[in-house]
């Protein structure tokens, strides 16, 4: 079975952040484009609040929150709340009776997999880190299938279970939908040129990151006058905005600065090089564009996920690694300007970056969805 029209309904489940969110709204984006439907479940706190509504999707909330890594009290409200999310969860069920029900990572995605493993309708969760989040972990038991970004992930989780599909993405952000040939840059006879010849954009992630911007403008600062034809282009999160955009102008560089860029990808085809987090989305972004980049984990995120899925890539060759703790100005000044004189290993570090692409990912992980699943008591697509 190829189509989803005659059992259509998917019920997406998670978010919280933009890693997970993106994902499952482009598994959403390839399952309506077969006739399908979409129904998305997290929590009235996250980036689901206002994205899913924003792509047109239906959003019900359950009541839940993190375990992990967070204080005595808000672990305890989350340990009471679980019954009364789970019972939420049953409810969601019986009134959409979905197809499917794809967890996404997030807090939402746990109680809501389990209420679809009580119904007996066939559940799978969707992975995009080196190292599984706590909760994917947990449902990876009861799921019975498990889509991963990365091969290195596959050891937390029973090997049948396992498809190797990349990290989902929403058309709109994958160079042939813009324009651009298969390395990621401008096709000038489409996409005009505006830039200056060095472009480099700075993403702290969706809520941006407050010492990588505090690092990064001084290490602008020590570079900027050795390289005039200098762009930046900086996602400094809603907190640093105003911040960062003063401290540009007073040192005379020529800057953008965007509390959130909705439309990376129209940046991403400008970039020369890329400063940032390692997320998972960002790191699918930079392999879909074939970009070079400076890494610079989260050093507080889950179980040190962020500085796994950089290690993948400056494995690879396609990035180069600074730790967060020796991220100092002078240290970043010198990697990006070792990078910009040498446009030989820019283009090859964003060849490397390419050959990790798996732009179809989200096409994947529905053609599994709407295969059969394995048996076991679980009434199949």
């Amino acid at each position: 079975m190829t189509n989803p029209q005659t059992q259509s309904l998917l019920l997406i489940a998670g978010g919280g952040t933009g890693g997970h969110l993106y994902s499952g709204l482009a598994v959403a984006e390839d399952w309506c484009a077969r006739g399908g439907e979409v129904l998305f479940v997290g929590t009235n706190y996250g980036l689901e609040k206002n994205l899913v509504p924003h792509y047109g999707y239906k959003l019900e909330t359950v009541p839940v929150s993190k375990l992990k890594g967070s204080s005595v009290v808000v672990r305890l409200k989350t340990l009471v709340l679980l019954p009364l999310a789970l019972v939420k969860s049953l409810w969601i069920m019986a009134r959409y009776r979905p197809t499917a029900v794809l967890g996404i990572g997030g807090y939402a995605s746990g109680p809501m997999v389990v209420a679809g493993w009580i119904c007996r309708v066939p559940t799978a969760i969707v992975d995009q880190n080196a190292i599984p989040g706590l909760t994917n972990r947990w449902l990876g038991k009861i799921a019975k299938k498990v889509f991963l970004a990365f091969d290195v992930a596959g050891s937390y989780f029973k090997k049948e279970k396992v498809r190797i599909t990349g990290n989902p993405v929403l058309r709109s952000r994958l160079p042939a939908m813009l324009g651009h040939d298969e390395s990621g840059r401008d096709n000038p006879r489409i996409v005009p040129t505006e830039y200056p010849e060095i472009t480099l954009l700075v993403c702290g992630g969706s809520q941006g990151a407050h010492a990588l911007n505090e690092s990064v403008m001084q290490a602008f600062g020590l570079i900027s006058k050795k390289f005039p034809g200098l762009k930046i282009i900086h996602q400094a999160g809603p907190t640093d905005e105003a911040l960062v955009r003063k401290t540009y102008a007073e040192m005379k560089i020529n800057a953008e600065v965007c509390a959130f860029i909705h439309d990376l990808e129209n940046y991403y085809a400008k970039a020369n090089l890329v400063i940032a987090r390692s997320g998972a989305g960002t790191l699918t972004d930079l392999s879909n564009w074939g970009l070079a980049s400076i890494l610079v984990p989260y050093p507080f995120a889950a179980d040190d996920h962020q500085r796994a899925n950089a290690r993948i890539f400056v494995d690879a060759g396609a990035a180069l690694l600074l730790e967060q703790k020796n991220s100092t100005p002078e240290k970043l000044a010198e990697m990006i300007a070792s990078l910009l004189k040498d446009t030989t290993r820019l283009e090859s570090m964003g060849q490397a970056a390419r050959l990790l692409s798996r732009p179809d990912a989200a096409k994947l992980v529905v053609d599994q969805l709407l295969s059969p699943f394995e048996k076991g008591g679980h009434r199949g697509i």
